[in-house]
């Protein structure tokens, strides 16, 4: 029996077959979707969401740009206090408290996708500049207080 179906009858059975079954589960899960451009509103929903999340794009631009001369006051005070704790032999739970003041001053940075770029720059000029090793979450626990 299976000599007599050729090559081409069994790939074109299985072409329906697969067809029939995607077209099933689309309509199964994608029904008010199909909806939706068959009346035609999908077109202004996804204009609606294209300008959302374009808006949301640009605000987060404008607002990290207003962040970046922040970010670079930050790191130069962070900078700037390491060195003098270099030459004051400032003890480690002294430079801890310092960074605790140091980040007061900074509220807007908190939050923001800069705060773990701020964190690895104290993790890794404490372990330069004075030996401390710092973990991350001690680190984190600086924003807190």
């Amino acid at each position: 029996m299976i000599k007599q179906i050729s090559w081409s009858s069994y790939w074109s059975i299985l072409a329906a077959t697969t067809i029939f079954y995607y077209v099933l589960i689309c309509l199964r899960f994608y029904s008010n979707e199909i909806k939706q451009v068959l009346t035609g509103k999908s077109r202004l929903l996804f204009k609606r969401r294209v300008i959302i999340e374009r808006d949301q794009y640009n605000a987060a631009v404008n607002e990290s740009q207003e962040l970046f001369p922040l970010i670079n006051q930050l790191v130069q005070e962070i900078k700037m206090f390491l060195q003098g704790s270099l030459r004051k032999n400032l003890q480690r739970q002294e430079i801890v408290y310092g960074f605790q003041l140091l980040l007061k001053k900074y509220p807007t940075v908190k939050g923001t996708p800069f705060e773990p770029i701020v964190n690895n720059y104290i993790i890794n000029e404490c372990s330069n500049y004075c030996s401390i090793h710092l973990e991350e979450e001690e680190v984190t626990t600086l924003w807190l207080s």
